[in-house]
């Protein structure tokens, strides 16, 4: 075997037990900090930027951006539902703040206002699905949240009915 044969295996099996040492490493240093902020609240970690100046910084793509945002609304609801004292105290503003990056977007107005009409925001919930219905008037799904809304949420007050029938029409 020539010695710069055997110099070049000794260097590449060197190097590939540094890296499964590495990566060894780094992962049981990602599991001990996932361990340290399991405890903590849902309210304290959550970082959402301002919609207002990202939209500005997205370079035309506050689509993409309000997809990403979306997903980190429904990871949100998801976490505040499993917690033994969900709040919701973001919600609100997740969705206002989807629905600006991409006001054509119907998912989050239809599911934003189920969210918050489901954890009983019935007001907020009506403010963003008749802002998607001014947004979106094509679609049928904003209409028939709203008819949920009112026969569900808002079946007390008066004239409820009426505008369920007429969303429901």
């Amino acid at each position: 075997m020539p010695a710069g044969s055997k110099s070049h295996s000794v260097k590449f099996i060197v190097s590939t037990l540094l890296v499964v040492a590495g990566l060894a490493v780094s992962g049981s240093m990602q599991r001990h900090i996932d361990a340290m902020n399991a405890d903590t609240d849902v309210n304290e970690i959550l970082y959402f930027p301002n919609d207002k100046l990202l939209k500005h910084f997205t370079g035309g793509l506050s689509n993409v951006m309000a997809d990403i945002m979306w997903y980190q609304t429904v990871q949100y609801t998801a976490k505040e539902f499993s917690s033994d004292d969900a709040r919701f105290t973001w919600l609100a503003q997740m969705v206002r703040a989807t629905n600006r990056l991409d006001p054509y977007y119907v998912d989050p107005y239809r599911y934003g206002g189920g969210f918050l009409a489901g954890v009983g925001d019935a007001d907020v919930a009506k403010d963003i699905l008749i802002e998607g219905l001014v947004m979106c008037p094509d679609s049928w799904e904003i209409p028939y949240e709203l008819h949920s809304l009112y026969l569900m949420n808002k079946r007390h007050e008066p004239g409820a009915q009426e505008l369920a029938s007429h969303y429901a029409y």
